[in-house]
């Protein structure tokens, strides 16, 4: 299972509803229930993406993919560059009022916006952290593809709701949590091994007059 296919369908296969049309034609509603826990438990999982954005002629709004979290960086692309406009802040940016080429962005609302006006169809690059957020265009993600477990019991937890049934709500939780705590345990394992210690810093000593 590394698939949002692959997770419609094993979910009435485990949840023993296989024909049952109502529960069927409620699967993507688990999911995206499903996903709201998984996002709130599993922050620091986010993993970060490129996302490619054309600019409109006249326009300085870039708008926002759904599964958007927080910005990282963009880029202009036309022309086979690769040039990174300058971070700014919605409501304080300067705005030009000519069309141009952009030199600045910020995020305003549910779109990135650029502080010049495009007087081209310019190519971007916008690099942000993204939510899960399975869909039928991006049908997968870092979490189903190691971790369709976690993707799957949260997913029937909603569906034993649905159908009212307490018992496999609570089996379903409780493996949904044991997954998720693994996952935690992981990530800390992962940072903790990987975390180094400058040597220099082993030999000196912070003095008050050279820092």
């Amino acid at each position: 299972m590394t698939a949002y296919s692959d997770l419609q369908r094993d979910i009435p296969l485990y949840a023993l509803r296989v024909g049952d049309a109502e529960f069927e034609g409620a699967v993507k509603g688990f999911i995206r229930l499903g996903e709201a826990h998984l996002n709130r438990e599993l922050q620091p999982m986010f993993t970060e993406t490129d996302l490619p954005l054309t600019g409109e002629v006249g326009s300085r709004n870039l708008a926002l993919p759904a599964d958007f979290v927080e910005p990282i960086s963009l880029h202009l692309t036309s022309g086979g560059s690769y040039v990174e406009l300058r971070p700014d802040v919605a409501g304080e940016m300067p705005l030009q009022s000519g069309q141009g080429s952009p030199n600045a962005w910020a995020i305003n609302g549910s779109n990135i916006q650029i502080d010049t006006p495009c007087d081209r169809a310019y190519s971007f690059s916008f690099r942000y952290r993204a939510k899960f957020a399975l869909s039928d265009d991006k049908p997968t993600n870092w979490l189903i593809e190691n971790h369709p477990d976690v993707y799957l019991a949260a997913s029937l937890g909603w569906g034993a709701a649905f159908v009212m049934d307490d018992a496999s709500l609570a089996k379903w939780k409780a493996l949904a949590e044991e997954a998720i705590n693994s996952i935690g345990w992981q990530i800390s394992r992962s940072r903790l091994t990987t975390a180094t210690v400058d040597p220099a810093l082993l030999t000196s000593r912070f003095s008050i007059t050279r820092g």
